[in-house]
């Protein structure tokens, strides 16, 4: 039997704060920014028995990478100096059990090192978009304040709804 699901349409109003010390700086680093969440995926070992199958490892997860697509380069090299991030943004979500759509608020927790900032070179008086990549050591997303994932590599939790 199948189950049907919320299904997000539309992604708008994201905003980016950086948290150096876990609470938000007052003005944001970056406003409408293109954020691509991680996947969450598990890693495969191979067993040989009767054949070789791969099984996923439900113990661990794969490299969590947040991408924050940046409007301008200011707002990149911005993100770059800070380890602690607070995305705040909204979805169109359409209720499956009733077909009727509305806003619901997200909010994304994440921590790690910043793996790139998509580098660009520029002329002068120009600016462009830039895309910077964080490796999440901790990475947790709320919806309405419910917790859908919550993943800390160092302690080793990993809840997932």
């Amino acid at each position: 039997m199948f189950t049907n699901i919320d299904r997000i349409t539309n992604i708008s109003a994201s905003s980016v704060y950086a948290a150096p010390d876990g609470t938000p700086l007052e003005k944001p680093s970056a406003l409408d920014a293109d954020i691509t969440l991680p996947t969450i995926s598990h890693p495969t070992s191979t067993i040989n028995m009767m054949g070789s199958y791969d099984v996923a490892d439900r113990a661990r997860v794969d490299n969590l990478q947040l991408t924050i697509g940046c409007q301008t380069s200011k707002e990149a090299l911005e993100l770059l100096k800070y380890e602690n991030f607070i995305i705040r943004f909204a979805a169109l979500v359409e209720k499956a059990e009733t077909g009727q759509s509305e806003y619901v608020g997200f909010t994304v927790y994440a921590q790690g090192h910043c793996a790139s900032s998509g580098g660009q070179s520029l002329n002068v008086g120009e600016n462009g978009t830039q895309d910077v990549t964080v490796n999440c050591i901790k990475y947790r997303l709320l919806q309405d304040g419910d917790e859908l994932v919550n993943i800390d590599r160092l302690a080793g939790i990993m809840k997932i709804a």
